[in-house]
Protein backbone atom coordinates (compact mmCIF):
# COMPACT_ATOMS: atom_id res chain seq x y z
CA UNK A 1 0.00 0.00 0.00
CA UNK A 2 1.26 3.36 -0.95
CA UNK A 3 1.63 6.17 1.64
CA UNK A 4 -0.14 8.79 1.79
CA UNK A 5 1.09 11.73 -0.98
CA UNK A 6 2.82 9.30 -2.79
CA UNK A 7 2.18 7.49 -6.07
CA UNK A 8 2.73 3.70 -6.67
CA UNK A 9 4.91 2.43 -9.05
CA UNK A 10 3.87 -0.76 -10.39
CA UNK A 11 5.23 -2.95 -13.15
CA UNK A 12 4.55 -5.10 -16.11
CA UNK A 13 3.43 -8.32 -14.12
CA UNK A 14 2.99 -11.75 -14.08
CA UNK A 15 2.33 -14.43 -11.04
CA UNK A 16 2.37 -17.53 -13.24
CA UNK A 17 5.58 -19.59 -12.81
CA UNK A 18 8.44 -19.03 -15.84
CA UNK A 19 5.95 -17.02 -17.68
CA UNK A 20 7.82 -14.10 -19.57
CA UNK A 21 7.08 -10.95 -21.22
CA UNK A 22 7.35 -10.66 -25.12
CA UNK A 23 9.04 -8.01 -26.82
CA UNK A 24 5.15 -6.57 -27.40
CA UNK A 25 4.40 -6.15 -23.95
CA UNK A 26 7.42 -3.68 -22.88
CA UNK A 27 8.01 -0.27 -24.20
CA UNK A 28 11.72 1.16 -24.97
CA UNK A 29 11.72 4.67 -26.43
CA UNK A 30 10.69 6.72 -23.57
CA UNK A 31 12.84 5.01 -21.03
CA UNK A 32 13.01 1.11 -20.23
CA UNK A 33 9.93 -0.53 -19.17
CA UNK A 34 9.94 -3.26 -16.72
CA UNK A 35 8.31 -6.56 -16.06
CA UNK A 36 8.43 -9.07 -13.09
CA UNK A 37 7.20 -12.60 -12.96
CA UNK A 38 6.07 -12.56 -8.94
CA UNK A 39 6.27 -16.59 -8.86
CA UNK A 40 10.10 -16.64 -10.57
CA UNK A 41 11.39 -13.46 -8.96
CA UNK A 42 12.86 -12.54 -12.14
CA UNK A 43 12.87 -9.02 -13.86
CA UNK A 44 12.83 -8.31 -17.20
CA UNK A 45 13.77 -5.52 -19.94
CA UNK A 46 13.45 -5.11 -23.53
CA UNK A 47 16.69 -4.38 -25.12
CA UNK A 48 17.89 -1.95 -27.86
CA UNK A 49 17.51 -5.27 -30.59
CA UNK A 50 13.79 -5.06 -29.13
CA UNK A 51 14.82 -8.76 -27.02
CA UNK A 52 13.60 -9.67 -24.26
CA UNK A 53 16.39 -10.08 -21.04
CA UNK A 54 16.67 -11.26 -17.59
CA UNK A 55 18.47 -8.25 -15.91
CA UNK A 56 17.93 -9.81 -11.92
CA UNK A 57 16.64 -12.68 -10.45
CA UNK A 58 15.78 -13.56 -6.61
CA UNK A 59 18.27 -15.67 -6.62
CA UNK A 60 21.03 -12.89 -7.13
CA UNK A 61 21.71 -14.02 -10.59
CA UNK A 62 22.13 -11.13 -13.71
CA UNK A 63 20.57 -12.81 -16.65
CA UNK A 64 20.23 -16.46 -18.32
CA UNK A 65 22.77 -18.22 -20.65
CA UNK A 66 21.21 -18.18 -24.25
CA UNK A 67 23.79 -20.10 -26.45
CA UNK A 68 27.23 -22.03 -26.02
CA UNK A 69 29.63 -22.98 -28.55
CA UNK A 70 33.11 -24.83 -28.37
CA UNK A 71 36.23 -23.12 -28.96
CA UNK A 72 38.09 -25.35 -31.52
CA UNK A 73 41.76 -24.59 -29.75
CA UNK A 74 45.42 -26.75 -27.84
CA UNK A 75 44.19 -29.80 -29.87
CA UNK A 76 40.59 -30.09 -29.01
CA UNK A 77 37.30 -29.34 -31.33
CA UNK A 78 33.40 -30.11 -30.73
CA UNK A 79 30.07 -29.13 -32.00
CA UNK A 80 27.10 -28.26 -29.39
CA UNK A 81 23.46 -29.78 -29.93
CA UNK A 82 20.84 -27.28 -29.18
CA UNK A 83 23.08 -24.54 -28.35
CA UNK A 84 20.03 -22.31 -27.02
CA UNK A 85 18.14 -24.74 -25.09
CA UNK A 86 19.62 -28.00 -23.26
CA UNK A 87 23.15 -28.12 -24.68
CA UNK A 88 24.76 -31.16 -25.35
CA UNK A 89 28.39 -30.83 -26.03
CA UNK A 90 30.48 -33.87 -28.34
CA UNK A 91 33.90 -33.07 -27.92
CA UNK A 92 36.96 -34.44 -30.58
CA UNK A 93 40.27 -33.86 -31.35
CA UNK A 94 42.52 -32.24 -34.59
CA UNK A 95 45.30 -34.24 -33.83
CA UNK A 96 46.37 -37.52 -35.38
CA UNK A 97 48.30 -40.32 -33.62
CA UNK A 98 49.10 -40.56 -29.85
CA UNK A 99 48.66 -38.07 -28.01
CA UNK A 100 49.72 -36.65 -25.26
CA UNK A 101 49.18 -33.56 -22.37
CA UNK A 102 51.33 -30.96 -21.10
CA UNK A 103 49.23 -29.81 -18.78
CA UNK A 104 47.30 -26.92 -20.81
CA UNK A 105 46.83 -28.42 -24.37
CA UNK A 106 47.07 -31.85 -26.14
CA UNK A 107 48.95 -32.30 -29.12
CA UNK A 108 50.85 -35.73 -31.33
CA UNK A 109 53.09 -37.68 -29.25
CA UNK A 110 56.99 -37.80 -31.30
CA UNK A 111 58.14 -41.33 -31.97
CA UNK A 112 61.23 -41.87 -30.40
CA UNK A 113 60.74 -39.58 -28.18
CA UNK A 114 57.93 -39.62 -26.11
CA UNK A 115 57.18 -43.53 -27.01
CA UNK A 116 59.64 -46.47 -28.29
CA UNK A 117 57.90 -46.52 -32.08
CA UNK A 118 57.06 -49.68 -33.32
CA UNK A 119 60.05 -52.17 -34.70
CA UNK A 120 59.77 -54.89 -37.36
CA UNK A 121 63.11 -56.89 -35.96
CA UNK A 122 62.86 -60.28 -35.97
CA UNK A 123 66.06 -61.19 -33.28
CA UNK A 124 66.79 -60.02 -29.85
CA UNK A 125 65.77 -56.06 -29.19
CA UNK A 126 67.95 -53.50 -27.56
CA UNK A 127 67.78 -50.07 -26.97
CA UNK A 128 69.26 -47.85 -30.03
CA UNK A 129 69.80 -44.58 -27.75
CA UNK A 130 67.18 -42.63 -29.81
CA UNK A 131 63.79 -43.75 -28.25
CA UNK A 132 63.19 -47.06 -30.65
CA UNK A 133 64.81 -50.35 -31.17
CA UNK A 134 67.28 -52.09 -33.10
CA UNK A 135 68.28 -55.66 -33.55
CA UNK A 136 71.26 -56.84 -30.82
CA UNK A 137 74.09 -58.74 -32.28
CA UNK A 138 74.87 -62.48 -30.69
CA UNK A 139 78.02 -62.57 -29.49
CA UNK A 140 77.86 -58.83 -29.08
CA UNK A 141 74.84 -57.91 -27.11
CA UNK A 142 74.10 -61.24 -25.74
CA UNK A 143 75.53 -64.79 -25.44
CA UNK A 144 74.41 -66.75 -28.61
CA UNK A 145 72.81 -70.20 -28.17
CA UNK A 146 75.01 -72.94 -27.88
CA UNK A 147 74.93 -76.67 -28.56
CA UNK A 148 77.72 -77.87 -26.27
CA UNK A 149 76.99 -81.05 -24.24
CA UNK A 150 79.76 -80.30 -21.72
CA UNK A 151 80.93 -77.82 -18.97
CA UNK A 152 80.71 -74.59 -20.76
CA UNK A 153 83.14 -71.40 -19.94
CA UNK A 154 82.73 -67.96 -21.20
CA UNK A 155 85.18 -67.74 -24.63
CA UNK A 156 85.91 -64.09 -24.40
CA UNK A 157 83.75 -62.86 -27.30
CA UNK A 158 80.30 -62.76 -26.06
CA UNK A 159 79.83 -66.79 -26.03
CA UNK A 160 80.44 -70.34 -24.43
CA UNK A 161 83.17 -72.98 -25.22
CA UNK A 162 82.95 -76.48 -24.43
CA UNK A 163 85.28 -77.03 -21.49
CA UNK A 164 88.37 -79.70 -21.98
CA UNK A 165 89.94 -81.81 -19.17
CA UNK A 166 93.07 -80.49 -18.56
CA UNK A 167 93.38 -77.76 -20.98
CA UNK A 168 90.36 -75.84 -19.11
CA UNK A 169 89.72 -77.80 -16.41
CA UNK A 170 91.77 -79.69 -14.44
CA UNK A 171 91.17 -82.08 -11.26
CA UNK A 172 93.58 -82.60 -8.52
CA UNK A 173 93.30 -85.84 -6.65
CA UNK A 174 92.92 -88.69 -8.99
CA UNK A 175 92.51 -89.82 -12.65
CA UNK A 176 89.43 -89.72 -14.18
CA UNK A 177 88.39 -90.25 -18.03
CA UNK A 178 86.51 -88.38 -20.05
CA UNK A 179 84.58 -89.06 -23.14
CA UNK A 180 82.78 -86.43 -25.41
CA UNK A 181 85.53 -84.01 -25.47
CA UNK A 182 85.18 -83.43 -21.70
CA UNK A 183 81.87 -83.93 -21.06
CA UNK A 184 81.46 -87.14 -19.55
CA UNK A 185 83.31 -88.98 -16.58
CA UNK A 186 84.17 -92.90 -16.91
CA UNK A 187 81.89 -94.94 -14.42
CA UNK A 188 83.13 -97.34 -11.72
CA UNK A 189 85.57 -93.98 -10.65
CA UNK A 190 84.62 -92.37 -6.52
CA UNK A 191 87.65 -90.13 -5.98
CA UNK A 192 87.08 -87.06 -3.98
CA UNK A 193 88.93 -84.22 -5.78
CA UNK A 194 88.66 -80.34 -6.32
CA UNK A 195 87.91 -78.99 -9.54
CA UNK A 196 90.16 -76.17 -11.00
CA UNK A 197 89.43 -73.99 -13.64
CA UNK A 198 91.88 -71.86 -15.97
CA UNK A 199 90.43 -69.86 -18.43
Amino acid sequence: MAQTGYTPIKLYASSTPSATPSAGNLDNTNGAELAINIADGKLFYKDSSNVVQVIATKDGATGTVSTISVVNTNGLAGTVANPTTTPAITLSTTVTGVLKGNGTAISAAVSGTDYAPATSGTAILKGDGSGGFSNAVSGTDYAPATSGTSILYGNGSGGFSNVTIGSNLTFVGGTLSATGGGGGITTGKSIAMAMIFGF
